[in-house]
């Protein structure tokens, strides 16, 4: 193969092996033929090298992701959603780009990611099929794909699975699928055979699969394991941490137990919650995967550690009674609702009361499936210092406890939705984010309605979250309520260490 070829339009190594490959299979054919214009040979040759990965029934990674693509689907993302992985979901995902068309649906695989914790698929969806969807204000609902995952022939034994859509016009969505596969015990060469079976929407067949990618691939993301200093003893049993499973996408945690005989019955360690900091004091954002316990006394709970733990010595693990749970609540008509604490104009919380709204459900309200009989919010606020301007609630410090404070840093406001930003300053649970509420000085509530995704992580490690809502009038004033929160009491001489120096 002429080198003046390569050297022109810099074929990728991996694309320009098959590229070669195809140019002296085709000297073998062709000898007596003239060499045809550089720049259409190379093109002809590179269009043969991707048809020629298209078709193939098993798919080559390695061939695949040495085709350039500008535009990758966790692009679309922008750490929204997936937490601040989404940059490295992209760099170390490998590119399948493989497209299946079936009945005028098309699915577009394009990047995997496996290692120890999990299974990560990134793909779109086109089809005229998913035109007409009007709620956009739950673009989860646009569509749901109904996955079916193997790994080396096994359906993984997984605690979690769930996928994450976002709409790119009328007729096109991209999803980001993860899958817990912790519990497999994978070997380093895999064949992950992955299949959309129907799309959904609304829990109705909207295009009939299957599109079915039979992928022979490796666990290429290399994963480091650590365990825990000690076994903790703790009222009805013992504590110890099994395995910290740190990798560059993921950190998944496990907590394994033992109750003491004769507490099987009361399962005191279900009652626990865990609070993980790192060596300079610092919470962590972790989410729980779930867990379980059985009657011969065992127990076993997952945390996935969203925080990057590059950079972390040690990490610290206290826990605490579920009953001691950090929100503060009140109850009205049998219902344990959070005490929502409104921004005003200062936080000295001086003539600040406790007050109880309720409202009826609306039409919109009970069609997408509220249940309760009355809408009904228990308030810490100062109604002289509470509303103001869209404009003017940037930048106001809500004091959610003596140790936390969440900061409103913008409000981003149109026809169709308002977008509330903050940022969290100490301990806080950023999941009580979801319950934030926008009011009007008539008390008119803007809420979150059913099947709403919830406060969105933009950025994990300066911990960074958004929540949107349904659209606002800007000509009036508002104030934003979002749950208060105690100070949870830890025993510091009660934890376990987990030490990540090699």
């Amino acid at each position: 193969m002429d080198e003046n070829i390569k050297e022109l339009i810099k074929i990728p190594e991996g694309l320009d092996n098959a590229i070669l490959k195809g140019f002296e299979d085709g000297k073998k054919k062709n000898k007596g033929k003239k060499r045809i214009n550089i720049i259409k040979r190379s093109t002809i040759a590179a269009a043969v090298a991707i048809a020629s990965i298209t078709v193939v029934g098993v798919v080559n990674p390695k061939i695949v992701s040495a085709i350039p693509i500008v535009n990758r689907v966790f692009g679309y993302f922008d750490n929204s959603g997936i937490g601040f992985t989404a940059n490295k979901y992209e760099e170390l995902g490998e590119v399948i780009n493989k497209t299946i068309d079936k009945n005028g649906t098309k699915v577009t695989l394009d990047q995997i990611l496996v290692d120890d914790n999990t299974f990560i698929a990134s793909f779109t969806v086109e089809s005229e099929a998913l035109r007409g969807f009007e709620d956009m204000k739950n673009p989860g609902d646009f569509f749901r794909p109904d996955i079916d995952l193997r790994i080396n022939g096994e359906i993984p034994g997984s605690w979690e699975w769930r996928h994450t859509v976002r709409i790119i016009d009328d007729t096109k969505g991209v999803v980001v699928f993860e899958g817990d596969i912790s519990n497999s015990n994978l070997q380093d060469d895999l064949e992950v055979d992955f299949n959309i079976k129907n799309i959904e929407r609304a829990g109705k067949v909207i295009a009939k699969g299957n599109w079915e990618y039979n992928i022979k691939t490796t666990k290429g993301i290399n994963s480091e394991t650590y365990t825990g200093d000690r076994k903790l003893k703790v009222d009805g049993g013992e504590l110890w941490v099994d395995s910290l499973v740190k990798t560059p996408i993921s950190n998944l945690l496990t907590i394994n137990g033992k109750y003491e005989s004769g507490t099987n019955e009361t399962l005191e360690l279900d009652n626990l919650e865990y609070i993980i900091r790192d060596n300079k004091g610092n919470e962590l954002i972790t989410a729980g995967l779930g867990g379980h316990s059985d009657v011969g006394g065992n127990y076993q709970r997952k945390i996935k550690i969203l925080s990057d733990l590059s950079n972390v010595e040690y990490i610290e693990i206290l826990q605490y009674e579920r009953a001691e749970e950090k929100s503060i609540r009140r109850e009205m008509n049998g219902i344990n609702r959070p005490l929502l604490i409104c921004t005003e104009t200062s936080t000295d919380n001086i003539n600040r009361k406790e007050e109880v709204i309720s409202r009826e459900p609306t039409k919109e309200e009970l069609d997408r499936g509220y249940g309760l009989p009355s809408v009904q919010y228990a308030l810490n606020i100062n109604r002289s210092k509470s509303f103001m301007q869209i404009d003017d609630l940037k930048g106001k410090v809500i004091k959610t406890s003596d140790n936390s404070d969440v900061t409103i840093t913008n409000v981003e406001a149109d026809d169709k939705a308002t977008k509330i930003s903050m940022k969290i300053e100490g301990s806080y649970n950023y999941k009580n984010l979801s319950s934030l509420v926008i009011f009007d000085e008539d008390m008119n509530d803007t809420c979150r309605w059913e099947g709403h995704e919830g406060a969105v992580i933009e950025n994990i490690e300066t911990k960074e979250f958004s929540m949107t809502l349904g659209a606002i009038d800007k000509s009036k004033k508002y104030t934003i309520g979002i749950p208060m929160e105690k100070e949870s009491k830890y025993n510091e001489e009660s934890k376990i260490v987990v030490s990540l120096k090699r």
